[in-house]
């Protein structure tokens, strides 16, 4: 049983490092080149899920979704219900149906991913072995805490802050001329009851 646990723990690391860390490593792209260095940037097609809104993805999702105090009313909530994924877009203008997640990032959205968390164990090893993974990319993720519960920071052709409670596991994703420093404050608008 014991061996069971250490592999469904293990599991568990690989999935939440693939999420922190497959922007940069998995499914990219070149963007652009800036002073030589390539920037690269996740290829995500145009969202999935199903257009609903915040009581109608309530009533389908086994954690109680959380919302951040400073944004005001979401502009687009998408749920993908099979993986229990739920987004929650904050920009000036609706995207369209056909717009890719990069697009709706640079066109200066806020997103904020929500999806069940089934283990916190272990979580500072998690977030210690996802700094690592970035760290030998050259990439940079910074700890932070968020309303008492571990998390990370960082990006730079997206600024993102992940962190997880017992239930629920928190994205906020944006494009860079949105500050780290604001997008925590976001964060911590974010509150459980």
């Amino acid at each position: 049983m014991k061996k069971r646990n250490i592999i469904l723990v293990s599991l568990i690391s690989i999935i939440i490092l693939a999420s922190l860390a497959g922007h940069l490593l998995i499914n990219s792209k070149p963007r652009s080149i800036v002073g030589g260095i390539n920037e690269f940037r996740p290829y995500w097609g145009p969202l999935k899920g199903k257009e609903v809104t915040i009581n109608e993805a309530q009533s389908k999702l086994p954690f109680k979704i959380v919302l951040p105090n400073k944004l005001g009313e979401p502009t687009l909530v998408k749920l993908i219900e099979e993986s229990n994924f739920l987004y929650v877009i904050y920009s000036d203008k609706k995207p369209t149906q056909d717009m890719s997640f990069d697009n709706i990032i640079d066109s200066g959205a806020i997103v904020l991913m929500e999806y069940p968390n089934s283990s916190v164990q272990e979580s500072d090893l998690m977030i210690d072995s996802a700094i690592e993974t970035i760290k030998k990319t050259g990439g940079v993720l910074e700890k932070v805490t968020i309303n008492g519960h571990h998390g990370v920071y960082g990006g730079n052709v997206e600024h993102v802050v992940y962190w997880f409670t017992g239930t629920t596991n928190f994205e906020i994703r944006t494009n860079p001329n949105i500050s780290f420093s604001y997008l925590i404050e976001i964060a911590e608008s974010i509150k459980e009851q």
